[in-house]
């Protein structure tokens, strides 16, 4: 038996049979990686198809929730209001802009208060910590938002009832005549709350800052809307 060294394996022949061996010794784990490397490659038809099936099983094993009417709530933005009766602002917020407009509204001449941001600032104070003040805006709100829910019931009530666009029937006619009633009500009220503003802001009459800002608060209290922002509570699954 002769042996060869070539490139770092050894050449062994015996009986005209050569045989090609390592020269050094193969570790357990090089065995194994060789082997593996020697094995067919799995189908990927196979794999991929026991991995739809997998999804489809857990797919078929949740419940599916339809989303109907039920689903679709108020969010906390909705009702009277929009930018000073929601998350976004508030009724007693005055900006650099604010300020300018309740000092014109004072007819208060610069000249004689140079310093007259931090007098506004002050009155507006008094305003914005006047319990009874504050409470009759709260009312007004109410009131408002009263006439805004009626007429957001009334819009979800029709809907349900199967309302066209095009033709009213009998159901549609007496929900339409009931809310009618009820919002009359709600805006009758709304108006005697409203009537009671100029009793109570005359004692800001004395100060022209704090007057002025009441009368601005009182004039977006009549600019407001009604906002009907919607979410969609369920977490679809």
């Amino acid at each position: 038996m002769r042996r060869r060294r070539y490139f770092g394996v050894i050449l062994r022949c015996a009986a005209g049979v050569c045989a090609f061996l390592p020269a050094f010794p193969v570790s357990l784990a090089a065995q194994e990686q060789q082997q593996q490397d020697q094995r067919p490659p799995a189908d990927k038809s196979a794999v991929d198809s026991a991995a739809q099936a997998s999804a489809t099983a857990k797919a078929a094993g949740k419940p599916r929730h339809v989303i109907t009417n039920d689903d679709i709530k108020p969010s906390n933005d909705s009702g009277f209001g929009g930018l000073f009766y929601t998350s976004a602002g508030s009724i007693n917020d005055c900006d650099a802009g604010c300020f300018d407009q309740v000092h014109g509204m004072a007819m208060v001449r610069s000249e004689t208060n140079p310093n007259w941001r931090e007098e506004v600032l002050r009155q507006l104070e008094l305003v914005r910590s006047d319990g009874e003040w504050q409470a009759y805006l709260h009312d007004v709100y109410r009131a408002h938002n009263k006439v805004c829910q009626l007429g957001f019931d009334k819009q979800d009530e029709l809907r349900r009832s199967g309302a066209s666009f095009r033709n009213l029937g009998p159901q549609q006619i007496a929900i339409t005549e009931k809310y009618d009633e009820r919002t009359k009500a709600a805006q009758d009220e709304l108006s005697g709350q409203v009537a009671r503003q100029h009793g109570i802001q005359m004692k800001f009459a004395g100060r022209p800052y704090a007057n002025a800002f009441a009368s601005i608060q009182g004039t977006r209290m009549m600019g407001g809307f009604c906002s009907q922002a919607r979410v969609i509570y369920p977490e679809i699954r």
